[in-house]
């Protein structure tokens, strides 16, 4: 089990409800990784063979969702 990052326990410290959000954190990291570094994708394939639509509303909808959040926690 990975340790928090520092950004994620002074997040976690400010508002405990954005780490509800560290798993779709998680997906978007590892979508910007291999669409950043197309090399790192086995077998060769371009982001746009390996990724598929259900992949890009799934990232859209954590991306919403951290942002919604992000709003909410700074208008306090």
């Amino acid at each position: 089990m990975n340790k928090p990052s520092p950004t994620t326990r002074e997040v976690g410290a400010f508002e405990p409800s954005l780490l509800e959000l560290k798993a779709g954190a998680k997906v978007l990291d590892s979508a910007y990784i291999t669409t950043r570094y197309p090399d790192s994708i086995a077998g060769n394939l371009t982001p746009s063979e390996y990724y598929d639509k259900e992949d890009a509303e799934e990232c859209i909808e954590h991306a919403d969702s951290i942002c919604t959040a992000a709003r909410q926690a700074l208008s306090l």
